[in-house]
């Protein structure tokens, strides 16, 4: 008897495959560059050895995304207050909402980061970004890896995809 579930639950999966795989759009490769152009908000505070910034700032991208972008940004600088960003090791998580265009298609996207600063490092700042998009553009899902300075600009590669619509 299990044996004969085990069969149908592979005839199952593998009659669903192709049909899977047909939905699923190609990925494309996403390259291109990214600068903090702007901070409209900053406020920093001692939290033991640390600083806590919470940052409130422009994001432009160009390249396969072209966009400008609201960031918000909350860094741990392990090292006391105030401290210039790429001084000290650093961790940051960032929430981008983003207006623009992404591989030719036009709208509303959020891009959610975390980025490791490393001072000793060239480039001193790695990140981390997961794409998603909304209302028009809510089919978009994508991964960024992006390398610069660390709080100025940097570049970013990765991949991002379009669900079919519906």
């Amino acid at each position: 008897m299990k044996r004969i579930k085990l069969i149908a639950g592979i005839a199952l999966l593998l009659a669903l495959l192709p049909a899977a795989l047909a939905s699923a759009s190609p990925p494309i490769n996403a390259t291109g560059t990214l600068a903090l152009t702007g901070v409209t908000g900053f406020n920093a505070y001692p939290q033991g050895q640390t600083c806590i910034i919470e940052l409130e700032g422009i994001h432009e991208y160009s390249g396969t995304i072209e966009a400008t972008c609201e960031v918000s940004a909350r860094i741990t600088a392990h090292g006391p207050c105030p401290v210039d960003a790429g001084e000290v090791r650093e961790n940051w998580l960032t929430c981008d909402v983003c207006e623009g265009r992404v591989a030719g298609r036009e709208g509303t996207f959020k891009v959610q980061q975390t980025c490791q600063v490393d001072p000793d490092a060239d480039p001193n700042t790695v990140c981390l970004g997961v794409l998603s998009g909304v209302g028009d553009l809510s089919n978009l899902h994508g991964v960024l890896h992006g390398k610069g300075t660390a709080g100025t600009e940097g570049a970013y590669e990765g991949f991002i995809h379009f669900d079919p619509e519906p």
